[in-house]
C-alpha cells in the first residue's frame, strides 16, 4: 500500500513538472513569435525624403509589395503582423510612410473627447484635449511639408485617430469609444 502512494506521489510530481516545464517552454515560444525586428523607434528614424538605400540601411531589406505607376511601396513585417510601410514615388524619394501596431499608445480616450475635435485644432490643441502625446503613425510628404496622423489610445480601451493637413485637424476616426 506504502509503495503505491510513492508511485502515485512520484508520477503525480513527474507530471507536475511536465506540465510546468511545457508551460514554460510555451511563455518562451510566445516571447519569440512576438518579438519585434522592425520597432517604433526604427520607424521613427525613416524619414521622407529619404532613399530606399538609406532606409534599407535603419531597417534592412523591405519586401516590395506593390509597384504602379513609377510608385514602389515596401513592407517590413514583423512575425505579430505589425509593420513599417514605406512609399517611393518617381524621384526614388520616401513620400510616405506608414506603422502598424508598433507602439500601444496608453493615453484613454472617450466619445466625448472624440466629439470635441473638429477642423479648426493644431496638434498642440487636441494634444491637450485629449491628455497626452499622440503616436505618430503616418507621414505623407505634401510637397509643402509633412502631414501627420496620429492616434491616441489603443484597440483595448479605444482609440482616436487624427490626421493633420497643413497642421490643421482634417480628418478623425475612432473605435472602441465610451
Amino acid at each position: 500500500m506504502k509503495k503505491n502512494k510513492l508511485k502515485i506521489l512520484a508520477a503525480a510530481l513527474g507530471v507536475t513538472i511536465i506540465v510546468g516545464l511545457t508551460g514554460c517552454n510555451m511563455k518562451s515560444i510566445g516571447k519569440l513569435t512576438s518579438s519585434q525586428d522592425y520597432t517604433y523607434e526604427k520607424f521613427s528614424k525613416v524619414k521622407t525624403g529619404m532613399t530606399y538605400k538609406q532606409t534599407e540601411d535603419i531597417l534592412g531589406k523591405g519586401k516590395l509589395s506593390s509597384s504602379d505607376y513609377g510608385i514602389k511601396i515596401y513592407k517590413w513585417t514583423n512575425k505579430d503582423s505589425s509593420e513599417i510601410q514605406v512609399s517611393y514615388g518617381t524621384d526614388k524619394k520616401a513620400t510616405t510612410k506608414i506603422e502598424t501596431n508598433l507602439d500601444d499608445n496608453t493615453v484613454k480616450v472617450t466619445k466625448a473627447e472624440y466629439d470635441k475635435i473638429d477642423g479648426k485644432q493644431k496638434y498642440e490643441d487636441v494634444k491637450e484635449l485629449l491628455g497626452g502625446e499622440g503616436t505618430i503613425t503616418e507621414v505623407t510628404d505634401s510637397g509643402a511639408g509633412n502631414d501627420n496622423t496620429y492616434i491616441w489610445g489603443n484597440k483595448k480601451s479605444g482609440y482616436i485617430k487624427v490626421s493633420f493637413v497643413r497642421g490643421y485637424a482634417s480628418f478623425k476616426s475612432g473605435g472602441g469609444l465610451k
